[in-house]
């Protein structure tokens, strides 16, 4: 596959859904219910710090433009890069089994509730195994037709809510602590920053118009974080904060009040399609980049392609499926963690590569 074909706006969507994926998949619930009515003030401080943590997967990609990832790390780390390419591979494994079972729990208690979820699970990771085996050039160009329906999908959403919306529910703008608004801003900072690394499924020089790709990726920066921020304001406008964190989701409960020219209701179904388009995308985006360092790291490919979602299913299965940690913060331990390693390898890897250039 010709993947010079690959243009900087194709690629910098994929920001976008997996931004949106780990608002909706992971941490919404948890950014409401610890700052309340200020969530607005914590997300915008957390935007702020992102953009920082953010230049730190954007320098990394622009550095060594002509090589991908795992020669990236090949150069910094000599003979221990198999330890880091480990490490993203298990980092993003990780995420990718958080998404995907999100998604399958989300749709198994809103569509189809007398359905085990086993059933759900199968087919969403044999849709991400079949998109990420398509290789970059076509799964960049099904996130850009991706991200212009949930566009769409999100002005529909957006101006059939507003007239919902009541100014009294998003008051008092300064409802908890300081510390509770900065835990949270630092919360949403790293987890919407850290999936900037998965720009790394391919590397600079195959891009048709980089010179291009750093203004969208800031531009697709500040489109996500509007959209999440919109997202929540109406919400809390909507429902208020109390009637709010007593849903399990209520960026999908909230679509209920939509009513289509004031006679067809109940549209929520097609409306939600926002969130699990682009939970689907982030997942094989992030599977396509598991797929890509193991083409350049190890002899099985094809096996260990194969494997890898009958892990994610398993652990599904044994630990996340029976164990009602899952649907508490608790389970936030797991992802943060996670997000954490990813981006303290991407600044090792940075910093490494930046010495071993000046010398």
């Amino acid at each position: 596959m010709n993947q010079d074909k690959i243009n900087s706006f194709s690629l910098s969507t994929i920001l976008f859904s997996i931004s949106i994926a780990v608002l909706f998949g992971i941490i919404n619930s948890y950014l409401l219910y610890t700052s309340n009515t200020s969530t607005p003030i914590s997300l915008f401080i957390g935007y702020i710090i992102s953009i920082i943590l953010s230049l730190i997967p954007l320098k990394l990609f622009n550095t060594h433009q002509d090589k991908n990832l795992t020669k990236k790390t090949k150069i910094a780390y000599g003979k221990l890069s198999i330890i880091i390419n480990i490490v993203y591979i298990l980092t993003s494994l990780t995420l990718y089994i958080l998404i995907t079972y999100r998604l399958t729990s989300f749709i198994s208690s809103q569509y189809l509730i007398e359905t085990n979820k086993i059933y759900i699970l199968i087919p969403t990771l044999i849709l991400t195994y079949y998109i990420a085996n398509k290789g970059t050039e076509t799964t960049t160009r099904i996130s850009q037709v991706s991200f212009f329906i949930c566009i769409i999908i999100f002005i529909f959403d957006a101006l059939g809510l507003i007239t919902h919306v009541n100014i009294d529910n998003l008051l008092p703008i300064i409802s908890t602590s300081k510390t509770n608004i900065l835990k949270s801003a630092l919360m949403f900072s790293v987890f919407f920053s850290v999936p900037f690394t998965y720009i790394n499924i391919t590397n600079k020089n195959k891009l048709s118009d980089k010179q291009n790709f750093n203004k969208y990726y800031h531009t697709m920066h500040i489109i996500s974080f509007i959209m999440i921020t919109s997202a929540i304001i109406i919400t809390l406008g909507v429902y208020g904060i109390h009637l709010t964190n007593l849903f399990d989701y209520p960026l999908y409960t909230v679509l209920k009040k939509i009513s289509l020219f004031n006679f067809i209701d109940s549209i929520e179904n097609a409306s939600i399609m926002l969130w699990p388009l682009a939970l689907i995308i982030a997942a094989s985006i992030i599977l396509l980049f598991i797929n890509n360092i193991l083409d350049n790291t190890t002899k099985h490919t094809n096996i260990i392609k194969k494997i890898i979602p009958i892990i994610s299913f398993t652990i599904s299965y044994l630990f996340l499926m029976n164990n009602t940690i899952i649907e508490t913060f608790k389970y936030l331990i797991i992802p943060t963690t996670t997000v954490i390693v990813l981006q303290s390898t991407n600044l090792l890897t940075l910093l490494l590569l930046k010495i071993k250039k000046e010398n």
